[in-house]
């Protein structure tokens, strides 16, 4: 049953959130894997129902943050930032999406928007060293399209190769146009 203040659509940093979003479909393996798959719905069933005193010591663990997998649908948002900001915004990290408050939702946004002010380090966010200041930041939603289109101009007007392949419309990575591209 639903509380009256769920809300099935969260619109955080211009991009809809799914409130509803959960990460007990998707089986979580340990640290020294990097990939997790979905599962059949009897075997997450069961997952579910075992007793951990008895099977603990082979089954991976299944983790249970659902507004840290939720955060994951705003563009520039992965697993490890959303989960750093989830513990610095001092949300429930079982909690659904749906079910955050108003204040929690403000205090994630202030902690994107400014992640250097609640002492999140310079390696984790997605643009370090901006070519105009020299600082850095973290971008989300229409942020990373406008810098990269800037990059790009930039890139074009002062005439470097990777801005002369873009103006040219080839391939910009070093990939063979004999027959494509």
């Amino acid at each position: 049953m639903q509380q009256a203040s769920f809300a099935h659509i969260l619109r955080i940093l211009n991009t809809n959130v799914d409130g509803k979003k959960s990460a007990f479909n998707t089986l979580q393996l340990p640290f020294y894997c990097s990939y997790s798959f979905p599962l059949p719905a009897q075997l997450l069933f069961c997952l579910k129902n075992l007793t951990p005193p008895h099977h603990a010591s082979f089954l991976p663990s299944l983790k249970l943050s659902e507004a840290m997998y939720a955060l994951c649908a705003i563009p520039g948002m992965g697993r490890r930032i959303s989960n750093v900001v989830c513990k610095k915004a001092e949300v429930d990290m079982s909690k659904r999406a749906g079910d955050m408050t108003a204040d929690e939702i403000e205090r994630i946004v202030s902690i994107v928007s400014d992640p250097k002010k609640f002492k999140i380090p310079g390696w984790m966010v997605n643009r370090r060293k901006d070519r105009v200041d020299g600082k850095n930041a973290h971008l989300t939603s229409v942020q990373i399209a406008t810098k990269l289109r800037e990059d790009i101009e930039a890139m074009k007007k002062i005439r470097s190769h990777r801005g002369l392949r873009h103006y040219w419309g080839l391939k910009v990575r070093g990939q063979h146009t004999g027959t494509t591209g």
